[in-house]
């Protein structure tokens, strides 16, 4: 806030019930003096020239603040220190009875100002210290902040822009946790386009490159969806075992010429029932590819990094109940057998796990690719054995700004472990090398 200087430039030659003791010429204050002003509310002592303060002096005031420095024309105008009850303090130049010029600055709550002042308000380029132990150095613009940079007393650094005293417009804060972000702000929130990048797994980072309102993303990840195997038909990824894949069949031009058929209209791809991945023990892992989802179910394309990780599920598949094995068996002769009460589900049992591979998003889209299958594999019995699970193992380390969902819900898609490639034959010994007997 201000602090206003009264003015104490009445120093009428002749007043009327002041008290003055000091020296004189042709009947003025000249020289070294002490005077207690009439309304008792000021008192002077210092230099005088032709009755006006003018030199060096001290000031004191009924309020109980004071003022030591220069005098010019009776004005407090020049280099000084004004002191206040409160504990508060100014240095500096003083213009007319004001702050004006450089300065130091103490408040009450010991908050450290020094730079530029202009009509008792921080006014131009300075470097604040607050009793929290935050630092701003930057502009002012009548006692506001307009641009500069604020390091808070963790060591998290705000640059950018300033409006009434808020971060507002561009900018970008570096938080002690190691995370960032840079963008737009209003009202010191996160507001509009901006990047934020949080730290994860030990050196990687999770980003988030989008719109923001009030200090939140508008779209975030909250699942993600298995696509299929790159480069794999659409209505089957890849063939269940010992199942030949299926042939395209060309259009029909029976009864009519080629030149006047009409080419059937293309069909819409067919969402695959099943996205079956088939893999070779030792061998490379088909080129995979997976979306995260928001919770509208769109692609979350304005995150990255996000770590996958691909692991093969092995379960123990309990026996089907007797009543379907007859009912299979039979068909319908064995009717008797199929009305019989159907015995409750039995949820497989996970009995193993293997870590296949890894990758992290990028624009909210993971391609894994160039990944080799471990060749210690077991082949799958059936198809119910086995699953490829995609995990989010991305590993947010404790910070301040959670503004990322730490984990998201996963995917697995149903897979197949053939058997591994037989071992190359060895090498057969060169019957044209001679024996050892030969050397005897």
């Amino acid at each position: 806030a201000a602090m206003m200087m009264p003015s104490v430039n009445d120093d009428d030659p002749e007043p009327i019930g002041g008290a003055y003791r000091g020296a004189t010429k042709n009947g003025l204050r000249h020289g070294v003096g002490e005077y207690v002003y009439a309304n008792k509310y000021f008192s002077y002592k210092g230099d005088w020239m032709k009755g006006l303060k003018h030199g060096k002096g001290k000031l004191t005031m009924g309020d109980g603040s004071v003022y030591e420095g220069e005098f010019a024309l009776g004005e407090i105008d020049g280099w000084g220190t004004r002191t206040w009850p409160s504990g508060a303090s100014y240095s500096g130049q003083f213009y007319q009875g004001e702050m004006n010029g450089t300065g130091t600055l103490v408040s009450p709550d010991g908050t450290h100002f020094e730079g530029e002042f202009a009509s008792n308000m921080k006014h131009g380029r300075g470097r604040e210290m607050s009793a929290d132990g935050s630092v701003f150095e930057g502009e002012y613009e009548h006692n506001k902040r307009v641009d500069g940079s604020l390091t808070a007393a963790d060591g998290s650094v705000y640059t950018g822009e300033w409006v009434e005293g808020e971060k507002q417009g561009r900018g970008r804060q570096d938080f002690a946790d190691g995370s960032s972000y840079e963008g737009s702000w209003v009202q010191s929130k996160f507001h509009g386009p901006g990047r934020f990048v949080i730290r994860a797994d030990a050196g990687e980072s999770l980003a988030y490159d989008g719109e923001w309102e009030d200090g939140r993303p508008l779209q975030v990840a909250a699942s993600m969806v298995f696509d299929g195997v790159v480069g794999a038909p659409a209505a089957a990824v890849e063939p269940a075992p010992g199942q030949p894949p299926a042939l395209p069949t060309a259009p029909s031009f029976k009864g009519k010429s080629k030149k006047d058929a009409k080419a059937p209209p293309p069909e819409e791809p067919a969402e695959p029932s099943e996205k079956r991945v088939t893999i070779v023990p030792g061998g490379a892992l088909p080129p995979l590819a997976l979306t995260c989802l928001d919770e509208a179910g769109d692609p979350a394309a304005s995150e990255s990094g996000r770590l996958v990780h691909v692991l093969l599920r092995r379960y123990e598949v309990p026996a089907e109940p007797a009543a379907a094995v007859a009912e299979k068996k039979g068909g319908k002769r064995a009717g008797k057998v199929a009305e019989l009460p159907a015995a409750p589900a039995v949820a497989p049992e996970l009995v193993e796990e293997v870590f296949i591979a890894s990758g992290r998003t990028e624009g909210g889209r993971l391609l894994l690719e160039d990944a080799v299958v471990p060749l210690d594999l077991r082949p799958s019995t059936s198809d119910k054995e086995c699953e490829l699970a995609f995990v989010d193992a991305t590993a947010l380390e404790d910070g301040e700004i959670t503004v990322l969902p730490p984990a998201l819900q996963g995917t697995a898609s149903p897979c197949t472990v053939l058997e591994p490639p037989p071992a190359p034959p060895a090498a057969a010994e060169d019957e044209g090398a001679p024996s050892e007997e030969q050397f005897e």
